[in-house]
């Protein structure tokens, strides 16, 4: 069964509003090396953030690390580091089967956003299509939850790190938009894998939002690239100490 679409200006609006609708509460479950502003977000909400590292293998949140402490949780994002491509982890229904009442979100911002959804093993599925995102439109996402869960409409309080403003998507230009921007990233790609050395390279199911290389003068290179006038940055500081992988 096709699950529910729904779409904000941002998609830190859509899991606030998700979180609220469903009087969600107590501990959201979060890997180290999530962005800003889904911390602000959580926060935001109320809810109490448990940071844990992430798998050397998949670069997301450790399985093992989540399992540890699930059963106390309300909450676990699960994020697609690097907008690795794969289906929601099977673990996911070990997860369920600890604690049947928690509420499982698959951040997918950074992965080619999808235009519906059948089947989840997550109960709120995350695009973007705001600034850096795969697709960039500036402003926009989307989101897909199963039945069981309550959207509406909130109007919150003016603040800096949601907002009320609306988005009205255009489903076949952002299809179109879609395809120009996987075969632009395909060519760009393989002249990054052909002139860059092997051993700097991440695998390839890392290479789909930007193309990530793993070196030890990172600074010293971002500062070269920025003399010259030319885009690159570094992925999201670990959030905690105590997860030494996402450092």
């Amino acid at each position: 069964m096709e699950m529910r679409r729904v779409v904000e200006y941002r998609a830190n609006r859509i899991l606030f509003t998700f979180i609220k609708c469903n009087g969600i509460c107590g501990t959201a479950i979060v890997p180290a090396n999530v962005c800003q502003s889904v911390v602000d977000t959580l926060v935001f909400s109320g809810m109490t953030l448990c940071f844990v590292d992430i798998s050397r293998e998949t670069l997301c949140a450790d399985d093992k690390s989540v399992m540890d402490i699930v059963r106390d949780a309300s909450l676990f994002l699960f994020v697609h580091t690097y907008g690795i491509e794969m289906d929601s982890p099977e673990w996911f229904s070990d997860i369920r089967r600890l604690n049947p009442d928690i509420a499982i979100v698959d951040d997918r911002c950074l992965c080619i956003p999808q235009m519906s959804i059948n089947e989840t093993r997550a109960d709120l599925v995350l695009y973007s299509f705001c600034p850096k995102k795969q697709i960039d439109l500036g402003i926009g996402s989307v989101g897909y939850l199963s039945e069981k869960w309550d959207y509406y409409g909130l109007l919150i309080k003016e603040n800096p790190i949601l907002t009320n403003e609306s988005w009205t998507p255009d489903f076949d230009q952002i299809e179109k938009r879609i395809r120009r921007v996987l075969n632009h990233k395909a060519r760009l790609n393989g002249i990054y894998k052909e002139s860059l050395p092997p051993r700097i390279q991440l695998k390839p199911q890392f290479q789909n939002w930007r193309f990530n290389i793993m070196v030890h003068n990172k600074k010293m290179i971002l500062d070269k690239l920025f003399e010259e006038g030319l885009f690159a940055s570094s992925h999201y500081r670990s959030k905690s100490l105590l997860c030494p992988i996402a450092i």
